[in-house]
């Protein structure tokens, strides 16, 4: 169950919703008291994305404001036949590819240039419940990046969004080198 604990800031709500999250604030748009509200969100960084389910596990997933369509499929040891992403795999993707387009945001103020940097994640999972248990993340830089900007690269990935959203529990293990020149 979430547990929502709402406040109110002029004609604002914003909601700590407890899974570490911060604020969710969000447009009142009713009259009806604080404790029974419906919300329409004003936050100009929401972005719209709508799934349908197509049966035997697979749905159909499309990004609103590019309609790039992607599919999801449930893994084999889940039932699935593996076709595709599981719903896992995305959020398994989504860091690899978070940590290296916020590296490469705060290289842009060091003339740093990330072109060619490459990312592998490993996800394992684990039961009871059933979940995400470690991300392995490697990070392999061009050639061009040199020892003393690791530590800062580093810290750049480890404020990615998607890392910050993650739950505690998910053990993520981050390793980044300087690869050698192809």
């Amino acid at each position: 169950m979430i547990q929502n604990d709402w406040m109110k800031v002029g004609d604002v709500a914003c909601s700590k919703i407890i899974f570490n999250l911060g604020f969710i604030c969000v447009k009142k748009t009713t009259t009806k008291p604080l404790t029974n509200p419906i919300f329409t969100p004003f936050c100009t960084n929401m972005v719209n994305i709508n799934i349908e389910y197509q049966g035997d596990l697979h749905c159909q997933l499309v990004h609103e404001p590019s309609k790039t369509v992607i599919g999801t499929d449930a893994p084999v040891d889940n039932q699935g036949r593996g076709e595709s992403f599981s719903p896992t795999d995305l959020i398994a993707a989504g860091l690899g590819s978070c940590m290296v387009t916020t590296m490469a945001i705060a290289s842009k103020n060091r003339n740093l240039d990330l072109t060619g940097t490459r990312v592998h994640v490993v996800k394992e999972m684990v039961s009871s419940p059933r979940r995400i248990g470690r991300l392995g993340v490697e990070i392999t830089l061009p050639p061009n990046i040199v020892e003393g900007d690791l530590k800062f690269l580093e810290n750049a990935a480890l404020t990615c969004p998607v890392h910050k959203s993650l739950h505690g529990d998910v053990q993520i293990d981050l390793k980044m080198h300087i690869g050698n020149a192809v």
